[in-house]
C-alpha cells in the first residue's frame, strides 16, 4: 500500500502480461510489518546437510507378495543399501507410497526411529491410495512400519531419489560422485 499525503494507505496497481494478447490488472498491496515476535527462534538444523541425488524411478519395498500389514505387528525394511542404487548412508528418500488397504481401516505408520522423524498414511479396505513423501531412513538405512487401527494393508514404495550427507569440502576423499 502506498501512504497519500492524509496518511491513508491505498493499493497500488500492477499491468502485467501472462500470455501475449492478453493484459492483466491487478491489484496488490505491500505486506503489513511483522509485530515483534516473542517466541524462540527455531532451533537449528541438527545433524549433516545433504544432497539429493535422483535415481531411475524403482520399487523397492512391495508386500503383496506376503501377508498384508496388521494391527500390533511392525515390520522392518531395508531400504539403503538394498537396490535401487540407494547407498547405505542415504538419510532419506524420495518416494511414492502407495497403502493397497485389504481389510478395514487404519493408518501406516512409517518411522525410522530416529530423530528423523515418521509419517502417517491412512488406508481403507478396496481404496488404493498414494502420496509422495520425503522418508526418513534409521542409520542403517532401514524403516519400520506399524499398522494403527483395526485393518490390514499392503503397500508399495517407489523411489525416485534420496539424500546423502554432504562430503565437507576440505576432505580430499570428497568427489562430486554421491556416495556407495
Amino acid at each position: 500500500m502506498a501512504a497519500t499525503p492524509l496518511g491513508r494507505k491505498v493499493p497500488r496497481l500492477a499491468l502485467g502480461v501472462l500470455v501475449p494478447g492478453l493484459l492483466v490488472l491487478g491489484c496488490f498491496s505491500e505486506p503489513e510489518p511483522e509485530p515483534p515476535s516473542t517466541t524462540q527462534p527455531p532451533p537449528p538444523r541438527v545433524g549433516r546437510m545433504s544432497d539429493f541425488y535422483m535415481v531411475f524411478p524403482c520399487r523397492i519395498v512391495d508386500t503383496r507378495r506376503s501377508a498384508p500389514l496388521t494391527y500390533g505387528r511392525a515390520q522392518s525394511f531395508q531400504i539403503g543399501g538394498e537396490g535401487c542404487d540407494i547407498p547405505i548412508s542415504a538419510v532419506a528418500v524420495a518416494a511414492t507410497v502407495a497403502t493397497l488397504g485389504t481389510d478395514g481401516r487404519g493408518l501406516l505408520g512409517f518411522q525410522s526411529y530416529t530423530d528423523r522423524g515418521a509419517l502417517e498414511i491412512g488406508f481403507e479396505e478396496a481404496v488404493p491410495r498414494s502420496t509422495f513423501v520425503l522418508l526418513p531412513l534409521a542409520v542403517d538405512g532401514s524403516i519400520t512400519v506399524t499398522v494403527q487401527g483395526r485393518g490390514a494393508s499392503h503397500f508399495v514404495v517407489d523411489v525416485t531419489g534420496y539424500f546423502a550427507p554432504v562430503q565437507a569440502p576440505d576432505d580430499p576423499l570428497s568427489s562430486s560422485a554421491p556416495p556407495r
